[in-house]
């Protein structure tokens, strides 16, 4: 998500500028790099109090990267209006600071434009997070709606006319668990090695699919402060085979590496989609 992004700039502004300087270069992940290797730049100027800094993609169309605030010109705090663009000019990540925490409405889009997630933050903390899930190999789109304050999951399924398939509302602990990170979890050995073991579970179990199998699985797990993953839970497609073996893989599977939060591990949630294409299209 959007979200882990805008924290990891947050890193690298905090330790990768010096007061005085009034021009930056970072690499492709946001990183601080020489000026010949970089491929976005920024801009730090005075605003209305605030230190504003302002980034562009240095080779691109719709040049803007980013704009942030903060409280002065170390960079250390964020304060205020914060913004992230992706490369084609659509707005990735917005929302506000308060004394360097997230306060109030943050929105995701997709590269397309559509929302991604929406979560209102207070302090700090996610009080209600929206999720958001395109699916056209399913003609179909999914909300999720984690209402901290009440402890409860609603998961509603949408056609492609925007009618209503299903709802349903669970019981759910968040204690502990975070929405916003430093650093997202991930698997050992990266998204590719991720990807892998997904695709061998499925392979193991090819001659058990059917037509009805084809489409989009999602399923959300949970990721401990050790890296063990635990209540994993189909989100669409549930009855069907190939759900059940995606959530046999993961839920059998190895450890991940644990999110990050100012230095500290912490639980977090994470969506994995599972996709069976049908050849015939």
């Amino acid at each position: 998500m959007k979200i882990i992004l805008t924290s990891l700039l947050l890193i690298v502004f905090a330790t990768g500028f010096s007061q005085s300087s009034t021009q930056f270069y970072f690499d492709a992940a946001m990183h601080p790099a020489a000026k010949k290797k970089a491929v976005i730049f920024g801009t730090g100027t005075e605003d209305s109090g605030l230190y504003k800094l302002t980034c562009y993609y240095m080779k691109r169309k719709h040049p803007l990267a980013c704009v942030a605030h903060f409280l002065d010109s170390t960079q250390k705090v964020h304060e205020g209006w914060y913004q992230y663009y992706f490369d084609n000019g659509i707005t990735s990540t917005e929302g506000n600071y308060r004394n360097g925490e997230k306060d109030g409405l943050w929105t995701g889009y997709t590269w397309e434009g559509k929302i991604d997630d929406s979560i209102e933050f207070k302090n700090g903390r996610a009080t209600i997070a929206k999720g958001f899930y395109y699916l056209p190999e399913n003609k179909q789109t999914l909300e999720t709606i984690d209402d901290v304050a009440h402890n409860k999951l609603y998961i509603t399924t949408y056609d492609t006319h925007g009618a209503v398939i299903s709802n349903e509302d669970i019981p759910e602990n968040y204690t502990g668990l975070y929405f916003n990170t430093d650093k997202e979890c991930s698997f050992p050995g990266g998204m590719h090695e991720w990807s892998h073991f997904i695709s061998n579970a499925i392979s193991k179990h090819i001659d058990e699919l059917t037509d009805a199998d084809y489409g989009t699985v999602l399923l959300r797990f949970v990721v401990d402060t050790s890296g063990n993953i635990s209540e994993v839970r189909p989100l669409t497609k549930k009855y069907s085979r190939l759900a059940m073996i995606a959530f046999n893989a993961i839920d059998a599977g190895p450890k991940w590496i644990p999110a990050e939060r100012n230095g500290k591990k912490v639980k977090t949630i994470r969506i994995q989609p599972v996709t069976l294409q049908n050849p015939g299209r």
